[in-house]
């Protein structure tokens, strides 16, 4: 049945995917040592998985690489504003000093506060919300964004 290695490389090709008919080591006869293509057979099969593995490994680090790049790309293009609040935006030029704004924008009006609050409202059951958070998150259900702080902050 293998008598040649094209012939060998297509039926590896044919039956080395096919899990309906049990496969290539079904069809192919096993080999002992003492026969005299015994050697290039192991060899032939050695670099057959060798090469699928790198091409597999291959396709499929390419695709997890192109989706890294892509993630990373696409968060590039959400880009903060350092002189304005992504909250409310107020400017940096309304606080009285530099060390004001660290603690407005870090402490205060956190991003990722807000994120994780969203995060966790939309997480949690409305059984389980007070009053407040059932308010907000009718705001988020409704995509209106009027509950955050506009042009309003306790600092200034």
């Amino acid at each position: 049945m293998c008598d040649t290695l094209l012939n060998c490389l297509l039926i590896n090709f044919k039956l080395g995917f096919s899990i309906t008919n049990g496969g290539m080591l079904v069809k192919l006869k096993e080999l002992t040592p003492l026969e005299p293509t015994y050697y290039d057979r192991y060899f032939f099969d050695l670099f057959y998985l060798i090469l699928c593995l790198i091409i597999i490994m291959g396709i499929l680090l390419g695709v997890v690489i192109d989706t890294v790049i892509d993630v990373i790309k696409s968060s590039k293009t959400i880009s903060l504003n350092k002189n304005k609040c992504s909250i409310c935006g107020i400017d940096i030029i309304n606080f009285n000093s530099l060390v004001e704004w660290e603690s407005h924008i870090n402490a205060e009006h956190n991003i990722i506060s807000y994120v994780y609050f969203i995060i966790g409202l939309e997480n949690k059951s409305p059984d389980h919300c007070d009053d407040l958070e059932k308010i907000i998150k009718n705001y988020i259900n409704n995509n209106d964004s009027s509950f955050l702080p506009k042009d309003n902050t306790i600092t200034i």
